[in-house]
């Protein structure tokens, strides 16, 4: 059976993008704040979810680094990185006493984490939630999948570089389909989804991904 959402944190999101990625390096939590400004722009409201534990980066693209997170009554309250307070974000970035502090835990400890981060920051309301998710396919990276799934992630983005090495064997990947349901290819709602909103369509490269089935739609550049 197919786990059912209880209403939450997230009751007020409208769509969840989750950003992935085979290896570490190739630019993801670029491409999700890019993203995030992209929508932003757009006039949309947007959160960013910064779980990659070990690297939280994302705080200091924004010049973030040094906020302070607030509780409430209903959990943790997110940075607004501007003034008008349409971009929210939340970094275990906000939790360490340094920003280089190293974050050495288990894998318990941090799946519990990425878990009270998706059910216990307090987002409002908002038109996009940006997931910046741990590189490969990794125990933290399995449990932010199923943590949000139940939410009905609107879709998401690989982001790799034009080496071969970047597309590791068992990595992130369109043959991930078979493990992951998120990663179901659906060329059709694609092409369907991206004819609604001709500004975001990335440019089609020539060619397709190295020794893959998924078109290689953007890569960033070196």
């Amino acid at each position: 059976m197919e786990a059912v959402a209880e209403p939450g944190n997230l009751a007020g999101v409208r769509h969840i993008i989750l950003v992935l990625s085979g290896k570490g390096g190739v630019g993801k939590s670029t491409i999700s704040t890019e993203l995030a400004l992209a929508l932003r722009h757009a006039g949309k409201k947007v959160g960013i979810l910064d779980v990659d534990l070990c690297g939280p980066s994302v705080p200091r693209m924004l010049q973030a680094q040094g906020c302070a997170v607030h509780q409430c009554d209903n959990g943790w309250v997110p940075v607004f990185v501007d003034q008008e307070q349409s971009i929210a974000l939340m970094s275990v970035g906000f939790l360490l006493e340094t920003p280089d502090e190293a974050v050495v835990w288990r894998g318990p400890k941090k799946n519990a984490l990425i878990r009270q981060f998706v059910s216990d920051v307090v987002w409002g309301e908002l038109d996009f939630l940006v997931v910046d998710t741990p590189p490969g396919t990794s125990d933290e990276h399995i449990s932010a999948v199923e943590a949000l799934r139940p939410y009905q992630p609107l879709g998401a983005v690989l982001v790799t570089t034009p080496q071969t090495l970047s597309w590791p064997p068992g990595g992130v990947c369109g043959g991930c389909a078979a493990g992951a349901d998120l990663l179901q290819e659906d060329r059709a709602a694609s092409d369907r989804h991206c004819g609604k909103h001709e500004r975001f369509r990335l440019p089609a490269l020539r060619g397709e991904a190295p020794g893959r089935q998924a078109p290689c739609l953007w890569t960033p550049s070196l």
